[in-house]
């Protein structure tokens, strides 16, 4: 989905901000100054400069910005409809506060959230409407600002590529990337070095499961995982939990394999996986460089502990030779609490 359909129409938008409204407005407008800004300041073409530790959005960013052909308008408009629809995220959580079955006490917080879901919802029409233009024509470059965001000029016109939750800025430029690279190659942008041949499968294939039965209770065999549960523990929920798991395990296995063919270092003593809300990916952090992924992982994420072992397992499988089986994951279910 691209362009202004992947966004519903806001109903019973006031055509005049209210009185009440101004304070929010200009404080908010004055804060998207640092997202939108004039022609006026400082920046060039992106550098060509090596940076000492890059990710792979980064790279991405900097080989587009060396040859601002088709691909950049490609990459300015995904960017822009990205962050769109955050700010029209941001315009609907603030509604549903307001609307909520605990909506604001007072007269004042009540016009800050509807200022503020007003006003990011202007700002996420502006962003499509620069989308549009780009498709319609508009030239679109990518901007070096210093250390700061991305920005895209698009015809005279900067935009920051910034998240309004600055903890959030990593999942934004990774959905960016994931959409640009569902619709172009990136791997000639971003790989460094090709260092295998072996064909990479695009999803992760079921895993069919085997069960043993023995003294100490079921265990359940799904690729490489041998997942032991308790005697006593109800085998259809065992095996429903195994079937998740070994999805979950399967996925970032692949994800990983792809993000290495990439040209990303993966630091596997340093994996983070955290939640968001209003979506059901979870973001996991690779590197120092900032390089994540967003792939929905409910047990790895929800269980304590449970990442270690799975990194220490994905380091040996990804780093052994594609010929031989892959190692074995051996995993306690009652660690973990699934035997409950």
């Amino acid at each position: 989905m691209s362009g202004t359909e992947a966004f519903r129409e806001v109903d019973s938008r006031p055509e005049r901000m209210n009185p009440s409204h101004w304070s929010m407005f200009l404080l908010v407008s004055w804060l998207l100054c640092a997202s939108t800004v004039s022609a006026d300041i400082p920046g060039d073409e992106i550098s060509t400069a090596p940076s000492v530790e890059s990710n792979r959005f980064s790279r991405t960013v900097k080989a587009l910005g060396e040859s601002n052909g088709e691909g950049t308008r490609e990459f300015a408009v995904d960017a822009l409809i990205a962050l769109a629809e955050i700010y029209y995220a941001e315009s609907d959580l603030a509604r549903y506060e307001l609307d909520g079955e605990s909506p604001p006490d007072s007269a004042t917080l009540t016009a800050k959230l509807s200022g503020w879901s007003l006003v990011m919802s202007a700002y996420a029409e502006q962003l499509l409407t620069l989308s549009a233009a780009i498709e319609q024509g508009a030239t679109a470059s990518i901007v070096d600002l210093g250390q700061r965001a991305l920005s895209l000029k698009i015809d005279d016109q900067l935009v920051m590529i910034s998240h309004p939750r600055p903890a959030q800025q990593a999942r934004l430029e990774q959905q960016i990337l994931a959409q640009y690279c569902r619709r172009r190659d990136c791997k000639a942008l971003t790989a460094e070095q090709e260092t295998s041949l072996v064909p990479i499968p695009v999803s992760a294939a079921p895993l069919a499961q085997e069960w043993a039965f023995t003294t100490n209770g079921p265990v359940c065999r799904a690729g490489p995982l041998r997942l032991q549960f308790s005697q006593g523990a109800q085998l259809g929920s065992a095996k429903a939990l195994c079937a998740q798991l070994s999805a979950e395990i399967a996925s970032l296995r692949l994800e990983l394999q792809w993000q290495q063919r990439h040209g990303v270092a993966i630091d596997y003593d340093a994996l983070e996986i955290a939640g968001a809300t209003q979506t059901p990916d979870h973001t996991v952090s690779l590197n120092s460089a900032g390089d994540s992924v967003l792939l929905p992982l409910p047990l790895l994420f929800s269980s304590e502990g449970l990442l270690i072992p799975v990194a220490q397992w994905l380091r040996m499988s990804l780093d052994a030779d594609a010929a031989q089986p892959q190692p074995e994951l051996r995993l306690g279910a009652a660690q973990y609490g699934w035997d409950s």
